[in-house]
């Protein structure tokens, strides 16, 4: 059975278990559009099994001193009555990077 979510930000992190998979989640949890998103300096991320209206990687490098997003997987997951899907928004002059990503 998915995870049923608004929003999941991650940027300061912790470990929880989504349905029996390690997730890195964030301290807040906002609702805005029933959308998961991932900021920067994430190492890691796995998002297993959730139902959203899309998933938002950004926005990277609005600031000098953000880090990578590095390793983020997604799988399993549903996304309805969304336009985007997944985006992955950066600033222009971003010296950040996504690597290593599997969805």
């Amino acid at each position: 059975m998915g995870l049923e979510l608004s929003i999941i930000v991650i940027g300061l992190l912790f470990f929880i278990i989504l349905s029996g998979a390690r997730a890195n989640m964030t301290i807040g949890v906002y609702n805005v559009n029933d959308y998961g998103a991932v900021g920067d300096g994430q190492t890691d991320s796995t998002k297993v099994s959730f139902s959203c209206h899309g998933i938002s990687v950004g926005s990277l490098g609005k600031y000098t001193d953000e880090k990578d997003v590095i390793g983020l997987t997604v799988r399993n997951c549903t996304l309805t009555d969304t336009t985007n899907g997944l985006r992955i928004k950066t600033w222009q002059s971003s010296p950040s990077k996504l690597k290593a990503t599997d969805f």
